[in-house]
């Protein structure tokens, strides 16, 4: 059975604001906030692609195919394969699970800075971690590190299709 897991790989800090789009053609702008790893590539090398895709097997057939991106990608690819694989929750109950974020960093002293959502950790939890953390609401979320995770999950036993994508943007998922 074929599969494809696939994501856009236009790499700029504000999707459709910091590109030029010539001819339907997008130009991203990671050599504005790419620039160590632009100097460690060759000419003529390839850049470097930070965004994750894949797909999951069981016994040999493929159960799940996933992208993610967003500066908190791996947080989300962490938090979202091991929602469906060790938790077996579907690829919508993983999506809507509580974020954790890419740390922020203290300027004073360059501590790292645990960053959720507004609101979907009980604040005794979070204290009782022993680590610096603050909330970052939904509309600076983009900001505070998030990930966004898409995915397409077939049922082996049925070839039912169900599709998730990230539950706080203009993400949408498809499955056919």
């Amino acid at each position: 059975m074929p599969s494809a897991a696939i994501t856009h790989s236009i790499n700029s800090v504000l999707w459709g604001k910091t590109a030029i789009n010539i001819d339907g053609i997008s130009i991203g702008d990671p050599g504005a906030h790419q620039q160590q790893a632009i100097a460690a590539v060759q000419p003529g090398e390839r850049l470097p692609a930070p965004a994750e895709t894949g797909i999951v097997l069981r016994h040999g057939t493929p159960v799940l195919g996933f992208a993610f991106m967003g500066s908190g990608l791996h947080q989300k690819t962490f938090q979202s394969l091991i929602n469906y694989l060790h938790f077996g929750m579907t690829v919508e109950q993983a999506v809507n699970k509580p974020d954790f974020f890419l740390p922020a960093f203290d300027p004073a002293d360059g501590s790292a800075i645990a960053n959720f959502a507004t609101g979907e950790y009980d604040h005794a939890v979070l204290d009782a971690a022993g680590v610096p953390w603050q909330e970052v609401d939904s509309e600076a979320a983009r900001f505070g590190g998030e990930g966004v995770w898409v995915a397409i999950e077939r049922d082996p036993e049925t070839g039912v299709l169900s599709a998730a994508s990230h539950n706080r943007t203009n993400s949408a998922a498809v499955a056919y």
